[in-house]
């Protein structure tokens, strides 16, 4: 196969431009980005963030996500809603439990939001 030393680049992306690859056989293919995208949103699930609100003011949440995060660690982000802190991110202690639930610790009784993502 000869050696391809440069492309032009349009600077836009569509779904039906092609992607030179490989197949797990070894063959080479290639691919629109259009069925990448459906096969990685396939791959990953529709539904990959998770909100939890937290009504009553606790030094720990438990957060049950259910996103099925078993290869990596979800991100958190903490929204505060306790009195001089209202509408603040703050940070707490986060056990990632299993790959869908996780609990948040903090040092005073904080209530609110955590996005999981």
């Amino acid at each position: 196969m000869p050696k391809i030393t440069r492309y032009g680049q349009d600077g836009n992306l569509s779904t039906n431009d092609k992607l030179l690859g490989q197949d797990s056989g070894g063959a080479t293919k290639t691919y629109t980005v259009g069925s990448l995208t459906t096969h990685i949103a396939a791959a990953v699930g529709t539904s990959n963030t998770y909100k939890h609100t937290q009504n009553s003011a606790a030094t720990q949440w438990t957060v049950t996500h259910n996103l099925n995060k078993a290869d990596c660690l979800p991100h958190v982000t903490i929204k505060s809603d306790s009195g001089t802190f209202n509408n603040y991110e703050i940070l707490g202690d986060i056990r990632y439990v299993n790959e869908n639930q996780l609990t948040i610790n903090f040092h005073t009784a904080q209530r609110g939001f955590a996005f999981v993502g």
